[in-house]
């Protein structure tokens, strides 16, 4: 006699019985927070970079600047202690300082920006 259809639901708790992933990490427990580093490290400023090259790059409007460094920070990545958006003759412009082996990438995604 031929097994019943099982549902979808059923076939998929059968698939993921066991399945676990060993790379998730462990629940908040009380002696260690789920954080990977504690809130005061991703606080501290990170020193100069050695050796470091200079990004520059023009913009219209001080808002289209800060958009630009924020899509730098998140695609770079890029560390935002080593920008500064300032003044320039027609609008602003933001510098960034970059470790030199970075340098080519960073320069293509700010001309992207």
């Amino acid at each position: 006699m031929p097994a019943e259809p099982k549902s979808l639901d059923q076939v998929t708790d059968i698939a993921m019985a066991g399945t676990f992933p060993a790379s998730d990490p462990p629940a908040t427990t009380a002696d260690s927070g789920a954080r990977a580093v504690p809130p005061e490290r991703l606080m501290e400023r990170s020193g100069p970079v050695a050796d470091a090259v200079t990004l520059r790059r023009s913009f219209a409007s001080n808002e289209a600047a800060k958009i630009a460094l924020e899509g730098l920070v998140r695609d770079g990545p890029v560390d935002r202690s080593g920008a500064e958006i300032g003044q320039a003759a027609e609008g602003c412009e933001l510098r960034i300082s970059v470790p030199p082996n970075d340098a080519p990438r960073i320069r293509t995604l700010l001309a992207r920006a």
